[in-house]
């Protein structure tokens, strides 16, 4: 149903073009455009958001194809394609990768998300109010124009958007025939891959995947005008600059942690700083704690304390990032507010978006499930699914340009970034910083490691 029909407002031939829009969709990515548990979360997608990128889901897509497909699903109808004959058209062209001239659609309704530290409680039901047509301009709608009420619409404009469906339908089969022959299909994301490495990726000493970040400069922080609901934390936004450096592409699973365990680390003070082989030591402890809903072997291993994702990191021969080396290679030079964008993007990530009208997630899935949360670089789950700990202690960003800022030399707290399943869409953006006392386990909280050079 396109956005008016949601709305009861009257629908015309453009409204037609929506669903042909959501059909050219679903067989360009063999995937649904908007999936939901709920009537009410499935309106609210159709009325505030957009699908993934096709290129995003199927290999070898022309990107024009996208943007062709999205304007078709526009939210303002006025923004849609005249005619059936256009869409298929500018489609065609874009299916044979042709470049497509088209100006920009308007933002979406809600791409200015609820202000800093006020979303909803995770445990309420409270949804976005959905605009309705009033009593009066019904009747001002029908008063002026009298006989649409009496005259049925003419079903010629149907008949010629099933004919040229059917001519879509045939050029978007006979493109993914002949692409299918010279495309793969995109892997699926698991912790330790065994097929051949993408280019900028490496196996690391204990075979888990990472990724080259390279040297670089950006601006870490947040600018109010770019985006109002920063926190104090996050300011003022700063000019800093890291040297390369090897990350974990994916947030480190059970399965890449139990070596660890199995090798004895919770035995071993070699792994361990001082403090943490004294934490250790002091609590009897030999090994993580699990929580429930979070066992399966590529789900992140989370509940760590600082002391144990910097005991792990020692481990594998490396250590974790510092802050400003994790906000580069979530937000990179471009600083952008989520991994896809500056926008909130309904379902593109695992966290908890009531606020929104979709689910809240009672613990975190598999490491990379959600291909739209994916960095500029390559790593995955950066929004959200599990936070991770950083080596800083927590401070106050100074002000001036920085080269591989360390943070505070000492301190009560660590530094935690990234979102969790947990998460709020506003607490869930890119520059969001939280800490914890070290030796405490956050329930939601991962690490991931990161190896100089």
């Amino acid at each position: 149903m396109s956005p008016e029909q949601w709305e009861g407002q009257p629908i015309d031939a453009r409204s037609d073009i929506y669903s042909f829009g959501v059909l050219s969709y679903e067989m360009l990515t063999g995937d649904l455009p908007f999936k939901a548990d709920t009537t009410t979360s499935m309106m609210f997608q159709h009325l505030h958001t957009y699908p993934p990128p096709i290129d995003s889901l199927r290999e070898g897509m022309p990107a024009p194809v996208n943007e062709v497909v999205k304007r078709a699903i526009a939210k303002q109808r006025d923004e849609r394609y005249g005619s059936a004959s256009e869409f298929s058209t500018l489609l065609r062209r874009a299916l044979h990768g042709r470049q497509i001239e088209l100006s920009p659609l308007s933002p979406l309704p809600l791409q200015r998300y609820i202000a800093y530290g006020n979303d909803p409680d995770s445990s309420t039901m409270e949804l976005p109010v959905v605009r309705t047509t009033s009593t009066r301009a019904a009747a001002q709608t029908q008063q002026s124009h009298p006989t649409e009420a009496l005259n049925p619409p003419s079903r010629t404009p149907t008949i010629l958007l099933v004919l040229l469906s059917l001519l879509v339908v045939f050029a978007v089969g006979m493109f993914l025939i002949v692409n299918s022959q010279s495309t793969n299909t995109p892997p699926e994301a698991t912790a330790n891959p065994t097929s051949a490495l993408s280019s900028g990726q490496r196996l690391d000493g204990r075979s888990v995947l990472q990724v080259r970040v390279p040297q670089g400069c950006f601006s870490m922080g947040s600018d109010l005008q770019k985006d109002p609901d920063a926190g104090i934390d996050e300011l003022p936004a700063h000019r800093v600059c890291v040297n390369g450096f090897w990350m974990d592409v994916y947030e480190v699973t059970h399965e890449a942690y139990a070596p660890f365990v199995e090798a004895g680390g919770y035995a071993d003070p070699q792994w361990w700083s001082e403090a943490g082989w004294t934490w250790v030591q002091s609590n009897g402890f030999e090994g993580p704690e699990d929580r429930a809903g979070s066992s399966a072997d590529l789900q992140p291993r989370i509940n760590l304390s600082w002391y144990e994702a910097d005991a792990y990191a020692r481990w594998r021969g490396g250590r974790l990032p510092t802050e400003a080396e994790w906000e580069y290679a979530a937000r990179g030079e471009a600083g952008r507010v989520f991994a896809w964008g500056d926008g909130y993007q309904l379902g593109y990530s695992i966290i908890n978006e009531i606020s929104r009208g979709g689910t809240a997630p009672t613990a975190p899935d598999l490491v990379g499930s959600r291909p739209t949360d994916l960095s500029w670089m390559g790593v995955y789950d950066v929004v959200g699914n599990a936070c991770e700990w950083v080596a800083d202690w927590f401070g106050r960003y100074e002000e001036g340009e920085q080269a591989n800022p360390t943070g505070p030399e000492t301190g009560t707290e660590r530094v935690i970034r990234g979102g969790n399943f947990l998460s709020s869409p506003t607490t869930a953006r890119l520059a969001v910083r939280t800490s914890r006392d070290p030796a405490q386990r956050a329930r939601s909280c991962g690490v991931r490691v990161v190896t100089p050079g």
